[in-house]
């Protein structure tokens, strides 16, 4: 008998609590649609790339008794340089704009988290979303296997480097968390533990520190 498999964001996992996964995935006609400035995010992300790899999405399988979980991932940008692959996330900041202190956290831990699982992920090959390639994109991989990893976050024009230091650890939360998406009772009981409370609880995992500074932005 073939197992069940069930696919996951990663994103998801990140924004949103293991209850409103666990809803949505029985009730998905309830899906919020995606918003103009989701859109508007993510074109300007392309826009700022330079690299030719963007949207380079990996799975990370997570194999169980019953069911397989295909946990996905995308990169904003990867850069190839000689040795040496930088992932890197695009945050759309407007110029002149408060980014408050819990965007920041929320946007270090998603670049930190998604190199973790890249890291720890034996596959190593990486291949253009398939939403991307249906815009008219041409279908890439790359396999980042031999290469030193490093991460950034832009910020607008803030760049952060982030660290994943303890990745197994970091990984072993999200597969955790992914678990207890699978019925209600455990969902609630993820939440009632860790609910708006993950970067303080992982920080101790990773590092990261300001690259460049814009004269624009103020974080509060």
């Amino acid at each position: 008998m073939d197992k069940k498999i069930i696919h996951m964001s990663l994103s998801d996992l990140l924004k949103k609590s293991a209850m409103q996964i666990c809803y949505l995935r029985k009730n998905k006609e309830k899906t919020p649609p995606v918003t103009p400035g989701q859109i508007a995010g993510n074109e300007a992300a392309h826009a700022k790339s330079e690299s030719e790899y963007i949207e380079m999405r990996g799975t990370f399988k997570v194999g169980m008794k019953s069911q397989d979980l295909l946990i996905h991932y995308a990169f904003d940008e990867i850069k190839l340089l000689d040795k040496a692959c930088v992932l890197i996330e695009h945050k759309m900041i407007k110029p002149g704009s408060v980014v408050e202190l819990w965007y920041r956290n929320a946007s270090i831990l998603q670049t930190v988290v998604y190199q973790a699982f890249a890291l720890v992920n034996p596959d190593r090959n990486l291949e253009t979303a398939t939403f991307f390639v249906d815009q008219g994109n041409p279908k890439l991989s790359v396999n980042i296997g031999n290469s030193y990893i490093r991460s950034e976050l832009h910020l607008g024009d803030m760049v952060f480097s982030a660290t994943a230091i303890k990745q197994e650890k970091i990984v072993r939360f999200y597969v955790d968390k992914a678990k207890a998406t699978l019925n209600y009772d455990t969902a609630k009981e993820f939440d009632a533990k860790y609910k708006h409370k993950e970067f303080e609880l992982l920080n101790e995992y990773f590092n990261f520190r300001t690259l460049e500074e814009s004269k624009t932005i103020k974080i509060k």
